[in-house]
């Protein structure tokens, strides 16, 4: 797993949501496994077609904190217990393959050079592979685990099944760093792809966020493919004066921008977006209209929505404003028709 510190608590559920989406059977985990996600971060999983390198690739693509799936071949307390305890039927297939691979070393709590690093490498030269060694594109990575964890050391080596950088995911283009048009509580993009995994949302599925905002939480159901809508309360957000702001050269100014503008600068389909109060719904309430309802709650005080009208002082006030602007025009009209009239002639 990756490490995202305010989200730790829901890497497995993350991964428990994903894979009943896409309707896999007999998953099983591990119920003694010490999970700890900075300092253990690895589980034993299981599921119906596990061998699957699509499907596999599916559940890490769809993820917001899962980096690899692997498929373990050895494990031990040392490099030497992966020596003996290989399981050397299911390993003669990847020795006879002539795919090109390359080994990662991926090493915890635990200080070691890159000569330690080779050297436990070059111990698997015991189960010689006919492909060759391809460092930039490989067709297989094969990964040694070694993690120093309350007081025992877990080693484990294996092929990955499915894998992604943690730099290069497609999550890292929606960072509020460099989005446009953001308010005072725009919610974070990674949690925002975590809520959409968790509810299970997928292509041209309706989604509904009640307290839209400045449309942070409807930018991953419209990524995957959902048809999105949003209300909300406050139409000053919705339109964008007051309240949101325009990102420029990493630098918030005021500026004219709306709901949609975050959309169109991604290339998404803009939203469909209703300004009105959720108490109250517009929509029909036959049948089950939305296939998943996502939304961060309103904030109170700290981003308190303003609704639209006005108050009966600011009613009173106005009508009082209006009464003196038509008195000063009646008598500017009342000036100017006595000097028509006036003949100096006469």
């Amino acid at each position: 797993f990756i490490s995202k510190f305010k989200y730790n608590n829901f890497n497995v559920e993350e991964l428990v949501s994903i894979c009943a989406m896409f309707n896999i059977k007999n998953l099983k985990i591990d119920e003694n496994f010490m999970f700890d996600v900075m300092n253990y971060p690895y589980i034993n999983i299981y599921f119906d077609g596990i061998d699957n390198e699509e499907l596999c690739k599916k559940i890490v693509n769809r993820a917001v904190l899962l980096k690899n799936i692997v498929k373990v071949y050895s494990e031990g307390n040392s490099v030497d217990d992966l020596i003996k305890n290989m399981n050397t039927e299911a390993f003669k297939e990847e020795q006879e393959s002539t795919e090109s691979f390359k080994f990662d070393v991926d090493i915890r709590g635990l200080s070691v050079n890159q000569a330690g690093r080779v050297e436990m490498m070059n111990k698997f030269n015991a189960f010689p592979l006919k492909g060759k060694v391809d460092l930039n594109s490989p067709k297989r990575i094969f990964t040694l685990f070694q993690n120093k964890f309350d007081n025992k050391t877990y080693t484990f080596f294996g092929r990955q099944l499915a894998g992604k950088d943690e730099h290069t995911r497609f999550y890292t283009k929606y960072d509020l760093i460099h989005r446009k048009y953001l308010g005072p509580t725009s919610t974070d993009h990674i949690l925002a792809f975590l809520m959409t995994n968790l509810a299970q949302i997928k292509k041209n599925e309706l989604i509904i966020d009640p307290f839209a905002g400045t449309g942070s939480i409807l930018i991953p159901p419209t990524h995957y493919g959902a048809f999105v809508f949003g209300c909300d309360l406050d139409v000053r957000v919705l339109k964008g004066y007051a309240v949101g702001y325009v990102r420029k050269d990493n630098k918030m100014v005021s500026n004219e921008a709306d709901i949609f503008t975050n959309f169109d600068d991604y290339g998404l389909p803009r939203p469909q977006i209703i300004r009105q109060d959720i108490n109250h719904p517009s929509f029909k309430k036959k049948n089950n209209t939305f296939d998943a309802i996502v939304c961060d709650p309103p904030y109170g005080y700290r981003a308190c929505s303003k609704k639209t009208g006005l108050s009966d002082y600011k009613k009173e006030k106005r009508e009082q404003r209006l009464k003196q602007k038509m008195k000063k025009e009646q008598d500017h009209n009342e000036e100017r028709d006595a000097e028509e009239d006036f003949d100096p002639d006469y």
